[in-house]
């Protein structure tokens, strides 16, 4: 059952350090595209972005340095944000057009 698809929000281990979140986005209840952020643990909780394939406009590095080390669920909650902001405006502004 994927329950997860619920909450839009998804964890994968892929080894020991590397873990892989997934952004399941939607507005109006219509599901939109998928986005992916892979982080590594270093050790000792020092996290690294690895790579994401979120839009280039929503500061994912600015982020990081901000936010990882000090607060890592901060920063996954302030990511969806901005992708809940940015899958919003989008389709409100398909609706206008």
């Amino acid at each position: 059952m994927d329950c997860y698809r619920l909450t839009g929000f998804s964890v994968f281990s892929v080894d020991n350090t590397n873990i892989i979140f997934s952004y399941d986005t939607s507005h109006k209840g219509v599901c939109h595209e998928t986005f992916y952020l892979e982080i590594q643990d270093l050790e000792n909780e020092n996290f690294k972005v690895m790579r994401h394939s979120f839009p280039g406009f929503i500061p994912v590095l600015d982020l990081e340095e901000t936010l990882l080390k000090v607060d890592p669920r901060q920063f996954l909650l302030k990511l969806n944000d901005y992708l809940f902001a940015f899958i919003t405006r989008r389709e409100e502004a398909k609706i206008v057009q």
